[in-house]
């Protein structure tokens, strides 16, 4: 029998040897691997496929090495800009970053704000706006007021560097050198975001820092009397726009308002006729 090939010596009637193998018999059959059970002879749990993963794209590093026609078959994500900004901007890379400068009351902070405006509501991306420069004021709110901005994609910070960029795709830090932020700082930040620097300038008009912020940048714009002038440009956008739009200097009133107007007219003419 079965029971005496593990243990000859064992001393038990033939129907005590039936019951022992019966038992044994259960024991194995019970202690073999079930789908989705516990291994009992072991104590291991059965492993369950892993799910397969999507392979990732990795990300090109300046230290690669890589054959000109299959450079040629990479994909990158554009950004489609629209409007004014494809015209300022042109069609950017997702992680590009960008540099607006310009003297004080120019306009190089309405123009950062009306930017993110655009991308947080016409775009619809996750944006971050540090305002290390003035904080949390009532002068801050009234741009974001009077420009329209405010709106759930977009976020305020006076926090030079926050913790936690992940919720965010753009990043707005108005200013560079008020956060006192240097380029190997800026170098640190997180990648594949796109970020948006405001500097400060001198008393030339240059912006104020390093030129090793100028090399790392892929779009330099220079804010003067309210206009935006790309000075250089790695996307296609060499036009330079109004940030403030053109005043409705001698506008011709509406057909409505036209109509309001001539009733008031009539009416003003009755009551002095009355008066008679």
């Amino acid at each position: 029998m079965l029971i005496d090939k593990f243990n000859p010596k064992l001393k038990a009637t033939p129907q005590q040897k039936r019951q022992l193998g019966r038992a044994f018999n259960q024991y194995i059959h019970t202690a073999t691997p079930q789908r989705g059970g516990n291994n009992v002879l072991d104590g291991i749990e059965p492993q369950q496929p892993e799910k397969p993963q999507e392979p990732q794209k990795r990300r090109l590093s300046r230290s690669d090495k890589l054959n000109s026609c299959d450079f040629m078959n990479e994909k990158f994500s554009i950004i489609e800009m629209t409007g004014r900004w494809r015209k300022l901007i042109g069609r950017p890379q997702s992680d590009a970053q960008i540099m607006f400068y310009g003297r004080p009351g120019n306009g190089k902070s309405t123009l950062a704000i009306q930017f993110a405006a655009y991308v947080s509501r016409t775009l619809s991306y996750k944006t971050l706006y540090v305002s290390a420069e003035e904080g949390f004021r009532y002068s801050f709110q009234e741009k974001l007021q009077r420009l329209g901005a405010a709106n759930p994609n977009l976020t305020i910070t006076g926090e030079c560097v926050p913790a936690n960029f992940a919720p965010y795709k753009f990043i707005f830090i108005d200013s560079v050198n008020y956060a006192g932020l240097s380029p190997e700082d800026l170098r640190a930040l997180p990648p594949d975001k796109f970020y948006v620097y405001v500097f400060q300038t001198t008393k030339s008009g240059a912006f104020r820092g390093s030129q090793e912020y100028l090399h790392d940048v892929d779009v330099e714009v220079y804010v003067e009397n309210f206009k935006a002038v790309p000075r250089k440009n790695r996307f296609g956008g060499y036009e330079e726009i109004d940030v403030l739009p053109p005043r409705q200097t001698n506008a011709q009133p509406s057909a409505s308002k036209q109509a309001k107007m001539e009733r008031g007219r009539k009416l003003l003419a009755e009551t002095l006729a009355g008066l008679d």
